[in-house]
């Protein structure tokens, strides 16, 4: 059946998708496996990750008042600093369960600044958060005990264990008064984390000023200051139940950053940037990186008793090039690969071989993997004509590469002979997300890319936070403004911003294809539901329409866009869900 609607779009149910009925209200995210989240202010996705049960946590900023659950039920939390100002988010920590269920949210903040930049799965499934807050964070604790988080002007590093089921274990803070709170040079931030076999966490980030990473304790192992006024490398290491291991830090007289650890065998791996020169041996050697001009990549491994196995870094003499945070993995082998961006033309090997990357444009993704013995395995770099950054990067069981960040204009993400062009929906230096895979040798497997048709860099859709799950499908998170399609096919599958940034949760099989979930084609479906939603058409039912998010849609059938959609239909005395695609 056939129904003509207004101008040239037409209503044809061999071209909806449905799933099953629901006996709720709203349904539950269980339906579809993407969701967008947020409230009228800034709010972002920052990090993802899954367990061995396909349990999803996502991390976030958000502002203002957001209502976390989007099934009929309500969890809104409000945030403390002033909505007003983008700099004042608070933290989010949420718990899926595999079919998209929430299961907790944890919200915590300060009147500053507040994120989590790293978020990590123990293997006893406990949750580790890092990041910073902005000042002091009064409750970190979920149930009624409070537990204040004591934070300084600016920016401290946090650190902070919750088990599985979201109760909370142990926090610490790291930092001290900036002398100008404005000044992001001197920030304390936690970057990045990892967590070993026994449970031990290990982070790093960057610092300026002075720093005690054992405060319970003689403060002399645990207390550094930096080499001068601006930011050093810190690394530390803590045990299961929280107690202080180990923390060590590097620097020189330039902006060094940690924004990547991670643990194999032992060894300890960090990366980063660095300007000027930096000596990342912790003994009486030295083993010193020299910037070819602004900041440099860098990469450093170190044996379990933190002596240097060796160290490496490139950079081009006119551009910032970094390891950016999250950026760093490691495959089973022991095979560590990092990404990142860089401009201009840059020679990985420090050696006398020359293993060069030309950017394209400004600023290029790039992607390097090195053995155990610091050899380059694999290397190359993806991008067009404008700024393209990678965000994070994961390495699955099986070798495969998985980035997602953000690009502008045009960007080819094949770093081969062929062409997988991606095209940017903004102009004018917008941003849009990607998500790419690439196989163990370095073939593009498939890229797809999302975003607005907005003008200006301010508009940014970005990918923050990525993970893995056991069938290699791919979860993303970050944040987008306005509307996004975030289906890779030809299909249109539109999430709308509610405010000024959204956060997005988003899931791809490992072919690349958009996760529908239980969603599928009406000729397989209800007979039943098209009977209902074409008795609807025809005005013999009362129905309300609702976006994937929950929001109410102030639109009839006949005026629907093309997107995803829950119709709410009213039969007789009992009340009808039924989700809808409109290509």
């Amino acid at each position: 059946m056939v129904e003509r609607l207004r101008g040239d779009v037409i209503w044809d149910m061999n071209r909806y998708v449905l799933c099953c009925c629901l006996a709720a209200f709203l349904p539950t995210l269980a339906l579809a496996q993407f969701s967008a989240f947020g409230g009228a202010s800034n709010d972002r996705g920052t990090d993802v990750a899954t367990d061995a049960k396909g349990n999803v946590y996502v991390a976030m900023t958000f502002q203002g008042n957001v209502d976390f659950d989007k099934g009929p039920a309500e969890n809104i939390r409000f945030s403390l600093g002033d909505s007003t100002d983008p700099m004042a988010v608070d933290v989010a920590v949420l718990k899926y369960s595999a079919d998209l269920t929430l299961q907790w949210v944890i919200t915590f903040g300060s009147p500053g600044y507040d994120v989590v930049h790293s978020l990590r799965i123990a293997p006893n499934g406990d949750v580790v958060i890092a990041g910073s807050i902005g000042g002091t964070v009064y409750d970190l604790d979920p149930s009624d005990t409070v537990r204040a988080l004591f934070g300084h002007a600016g920016r401290d590093a946090f650190v902070a264990r919750y088990s599985s089921d979201g109760q909370y274990r142990w926090a610490w803070s790291f930092g001290d008064a900036e002398t100008d709170p404005t000044v992001e040079a001197q920030f304390d931030e936690a970057f990045d984390c990892d967590i070993d076999a026994r449970g031990n966490v290990y982070l790093t980030g960057a610092f300026s000023g002075e720093i005690d990473f054992d405060p319970l304790s003689d403060p002399v192992n645990g207390f550094f200051a930096s080499t001068t006024a601006a930011m050093d490398v810190w690394f530390a290491s803590f045990a299961e139940d929280g107690s202080f291991r180990w923390a060590r830090a590097v620097g020189g007289i330039g902006r060094d950053e940690g924004h990547g650890i991670r643990v194999h065998n032992g060894d300890v791996i960090v990366a980063g940037c660095f300007s000027a020169a930096i000596d990342v041996d912790l003994s009486e050697n030295v083993h010193e990186c020299v910037s070819n001009g602004g900041t440099d990549a860098f990469i450093a491994r170190y044996d379990s008793a933190l002596a240097v196995r060796w160290t490496t870094s490139f950079g081009s003499a006119g551009s910032d090039d970094q390891v950016r945070v999250g950026c760093l993995d490691v495959s089973a082998s022991g095979e560590a690969s990092i990404s990142g961006e860089f401009g201009g033309s840059v020679d990985l090997d420090r050696g006398p071989a020359v293993v060069r990357l030309i950017s394209k444009g400004q600023d290029d993704v790039f992607y390097v993997r090195y053995a155990p013995d610091s050899s380059i395995v694999r290397s190359f770099n993806v991008g067009g004509a404008g700024n393209d950054r990678a965000d994070r990067l994961r390495v699955d069981t099986d070798g495969n590469v998985y980035i997602t960040g953000g690009f502008q204009t045009v960007a080819d993400f094949d770093p081969g002979s062929g062409v997988l062009s991606l095209q940017a929906g903004g102009v004018n230096g917008a941003y849009n997300a990607f998500i790419a895979k690439y196989s163990v040798d370095g073939a593009a497997r498939w890229a797809t890319s999302f975003g607005s048709a907005v003008s200006g860099e301010e508009f940014v859709t970005e990918g923050c936070g990525l993970a893995v799950d056991d069938i290699n499908g791919v979860w993303v998170t970050g944040s987008f403004v306005d509307a996004i399609d975030i289906d890779p096919g030809a299909t249109k599958f539109f999430l709308r911003s509610s405010g000024k940034d959204d956060a997005f949760l988003l899931h791809y099989e490992p072919n690349g294809g958009l996760n529908l979930g239980q969603m599928t084609s009406v000729q397989d479906g209800d007979d039943d539901n098209s009977n209902v939603l074409q008795r609807a058409l025809r005005g013999e039912y009362h129905y309300a329409i609702y976006t994937v998010d929950g929001r109410n849609v102030d639109a009839t059938l006949r005026q629907m866009q093309r997107g995803i959609y829950y119709v709410v239909v009213h039969v007789d005395q009992s009340v009808r869900t039924i989700p809808i695609m409109i290509r």
